[in-house]
């Protein structure tokens, strides 16, 4: 059984707005993971075998703050912090 779609931490909250940023996305449930900052993808996702860490690049986005949306085949979750274009 797959595990639950959690998506815990966020690493860095914080990014310029041209896009490009590297992150990392914590929790669970992730394989099969896509990534949205106010509804634009996030690019070059991959994620770890185990399923609980994902990396990729932010979006351009314009500044000021972006809710984080992660969705799967099993759900969606949205990050309770928000990432915040500079």
């Amino acid at each position: 059984m797959p595990s639950p779609l959690i998506a815990a931490i966020l690493i860095p909250v914080t990014g310029e707005s041209d896009g490009g940023e590297p992150f990392v996305l914590l929790g669970s449930g992730l394989s099969e993971a896509s990534v949205s900052f106010d509804g634009s993808p996030a690019t070059r996702i991959s994620v770890h075998e185990s399923g609980t860490v994902l990396i990729g690049l932010t979006p351009r986005h314009e500044q000021g703050e972006a809710e984080v949306e992660v969705k799967s085949p099993d759900g969606s979750a949205t990050m309770a912090d928000k990432f915040n274009y500079k």
